[in-house]
């Protein structure tokens, strides 16, 4: 879609147009006749325009083995057990989405379970506010 802009020459991941990407998903969601539609990935807490957002959270022991188990580099590993512990996405998420910001810890829970929560957030039945999970003792470790 033309939206990488380029790739980091030492974190090797693609570096995004976030601009765009906002671009993309409003006219994505301008066409949908869903009354619901969930946008999912790694950039989707800094697209603009959703009515809530909610940030799948989990503990960075548990984040290390999946990592792992996919091969990741060491230092990406680090970088993204560090991001989690210090809870970047929902921090990035509440500077655009303010209140309206959730958090579900994703850890000790099933897909069902997870999926449950969040039309449950979504219908305004129960609230997760951001700061509730704490992965901060981690960094201690």
């Amino acid at each position: 879609n033309g939206l990488v802009l380029g790739e980091d020459p030492d974190k090797f991941y693609k570096v995004i147009d976030i601009d765009g990407l906002n671009e993309c998903l409003n006219d994505e969601i301008d066409k949908s006749s869903d009354r619901v539609l969930i946008v999912e990935g790694h950039l989707s807490h800094l697209c603009e325009g959703a009515d809530k957002m909610i940030v799948l959270r989990l503990n960075p022991a548990i984040l290390k083995n999946r990592l792992e188990e996919r091969n990741y580099s060491e230092s990406k590993i680090q970088e993204n057990l560090e991001a989690e512990a210090l809870a970047v996405c929902s921090a990035e998420a509440y500077d655009i989405y303010g209140e309206k910001t959730n958090e579900i810890d994703a850890s000790d829970k099933s897909v069902e379970e997870i999926r449950d929560l969040i039309i449950a957030i979504a219908t305004d039945e129960i609230e997760c506010p951001v700061g509730s999970i704490d992965f901060m003792e981690w960094l201690l470790e």
